[in-house]
């Protein structure tokens, strides 16, 4: 999954909890940094959010 905020140095950032960094993920990460490459974005790398901040996101939501 990956997130492009304009204005913001035309940036993508994609998210990589630990508890699903496999192979398979890493060669989709490197994939996803080439591309990125290719049109001139950066690629910034995420690990899972702060799961209080989850929660509290989550309740706010309703």
């Amino acid at each position: 999954m990956g997130l492009r905020l304009q204005g913001l140095a035309d940036a993508v950032w994609g998210v990589l909890p630990p508890c699903r960094a496999t192979a398979a993920a890493g060669r989709e990460v490197r994939g996803d940094g080439a591309a990125c490459d290719q049109a001139g974005w950066e690629f910034r790398l995420l690990g899972a959010p702060d799961a209080v901040l989850v929660r509290n996101v989550r309740w706010l939501a309703g």
